[in-house]
């Protein structure tokens, strides 16, 4: 099983901590001040810093594209991003080195300062829905967005009024500008998965 350092590091700090505090139960040595302070690090600097390593940990590898795939509602778009023939933007995206690993957390984290707590937020709004919602019953709702695909992700990677830009972007400059239109929109780069996908949904 693969441990990340920080995983390594929070459970090492937990282990520490509680090593202190069993020490301090079986020992019960006097109360002196440097006694509290090494007790003070056992029972809350050292859990509080696990945790927080913990945390940090778990936040890290839900990025992953096997996390999303560990819910077997997504199985079709992550066969989709991973189809090396699929010509989806999920797909085409996904098959970037940069974005190979992280290719659904890459284009569907939040904008802004907070992106990466209000994504991990929404999805588990999903994954209270999935286990309150029957899922799984004929006609049931896919996963869906909770709000539209803001489409400054796109921008993060790419110019579309770069100069030399296509004419198609230039005529609508405006709309991309205020994001009236989006690079997915009909017409435009296509949506990001596949129709078949919602279907096996």
């Amino acid at each position: 099983m693969h441990v990340s350092l920080l995983g390594a590091a929070a459970l090492g700090l937990g282990l520490a901590g509680a090593a202190i505090v069993v020490g301090f139960l079986l020992r019960r040595p006097i109360l002196t001040p440097m006694a509290k302070i090494v007790l003070f690090l056992g029972l809350f600097v050292l859990p509080t810093g696990s945790a927080f390593m913990g945390n940090v940990s778990n936040m890290e590898a839900s990025k992953n594209v096997e996390f999303c795939n560990g819910c077997h509602v997504m199985d079709s778009y992550v066969r989709d991003v991973r189809n090396p023939s699929s010509v989806s933007l999920a797909s085409v995206h996904g098959r970037l080195p940069a974005f190979r690993d992280d290719a659904c957390y890459a284009c569907h984290a939040d904008y802004g300062m907070f992106g990466g707590v209000t994504t991990k937020i929404g999805g588990m709004h999903h994954v209270e829905a999935f286990y309150t919602d029957d899922w799984t019953a004929p006609g049931h709702r896919a996963p869906k967005l909770y709000k539209p695909y803001d489409m400054r992700k796109c921008l993060d990677c790419h110019d579309p009024l770069r100069k030399g830009a296509p004419l198609e972007h230039q005529v609508h400059a405006e709309k991309l500008k205020s994001r009236e239109i989006a690079c997915s929109a009909s017409g435009c780069h296509g949506p990001p998965h596949p129709a078949w996908v919602q279907k096996t949904q």
